[in-house]
């Protein structure tokens, strides 16, 4: 039986030498071209992915541990049925929440509108108050639980929509499976867009589901630009079935709608930075030092990739 040996790529020196201390050098490898000796690989680049690198996994790899949340971009891995697959997801919630919030928060004040267009610029709509208003979050992962806390908060009555069985407790109203996703829209003031990007969610909002709101909701995304169909966003926009947009990301195949909505009032973008915080490293370290220690000790790793969920 092979010794394990764990490739790390993308590591500050002080993260490496903490590792070496605590389980011992014996178990890493520090360049590249030593993959070939490597028995798992944890990455914080997208490097393990280049076409050198998956040409030999099959055989020499039972762990992977690749960046980031969303999984969308990685399902070609799938087909390495004996290698486990984790990533980052369920430690971005804190910051992701709070960006959510402050996306609404900067719309329903009218903040960015104040600061694009001066201090004396006239309102189109007046600044909203958040308590009372029906929020719903489409996602009920680690990021969207919490900004259905953070929403409850603020006096809003909350609905999700999710996949997975949750009871339900006193910061969420109704709970939506989402084959009845289209009901879940009736009366909602605010959506937070917080679930993976998958066959089923591309295209999620198109002009059907837009059609099906009320007039003038605000609509959040801080999950993935793709989720949201942009012709029809625009659309929408324009015949104020959305009232006011937070963008943390656009899809990136539809470069001249794109350049349309960075044009239009009431709509912020921001460049994708939801996940960016002083504590995510920190969290990162954490939960990566956990997976090292169970993958020495033959125990079950900790955020497993499902492909078939495709998250």
């Amino acid at each position: 039986m092979r010794q394990k040996k764990i490739l790390l790529i993308g590591f500050e020196k002080k993260e490496i030498n903490q590792m070496i201390d605590i389980f011992g050098k014996k178990y890493f490898l520090l360049t590249i071209k030593s993959y070939e000796k490597a028995t798992a690989i944890i990455s914080k680049t997208r490097k393990i992915f280049e076409k050198s690198i998956l040409n030999k996994i099959d055989s020499n790899f039972d762990w992977i541990h690749i960046p980031g949340a969303g999984i969308e971009k990685y399902l070609h891995l799938k087909k390495f049925k004996k290698i486990e697959f984790t990533c980052s997801k369920k430690i971005q919630g804190e910051q992701v929440s709070d960006h959510a919030m402050a996306l609404l928060l900067s719309i329903s004040r009218k903040l960015t509108y104040i600061s694009r267009y001066g201090q004396s610029v006239k309102f189109d709509f007046r600044p909203l108050e958040l308590n009372k208003k029906r929020a719903l979050v489409i996602g009920y992962g680690g990021i969207g639980k919490l900004i259905a806390i953070k929403s409850h908060a603020f006096g809003m009555k909350v609905q999700v929509v999710t996949n997975r069985s949750i009871p339900k407790n006193k910061f969420i109203e109704k709970i939506f499976k989402y084959e009845y996703f289209d009901q879940s829209l009736k009366n909602i003031d605010i959506i937070f867009i917080a679930c993976p990007l998958t066959k089923k969610t591309k295209d999620l909002f198109n002009d059907d589901m837009f059609n099906k709101l009320k007039n003038k909701t605000i609509l959040i995304n801080v999950s993935r630009g793709k989720i949201i169909n942009t012709h029809a966003l625009i659309k929408a926009i324009n015949k104020q079935k959305i009232l006011a947009a937070g963008l943390d990301v656009l899809d990136p195949d539809t470069e001249n709608y794109n350049k349309k909505i960075l044009k239009m009032k009431n709509i912020i973008v921001t460049p994708h930075i939801a996940g960016i915080s002083d504590n995510f490293n920190s969290r990162n370290f954490i939960l990566i030092k956990n997976n090292i220690m169970r993958y020495l000790n033959k125990k079950k790793l900790i955020n497993k990739i499902n492909f078939a969920r495709e998250y």
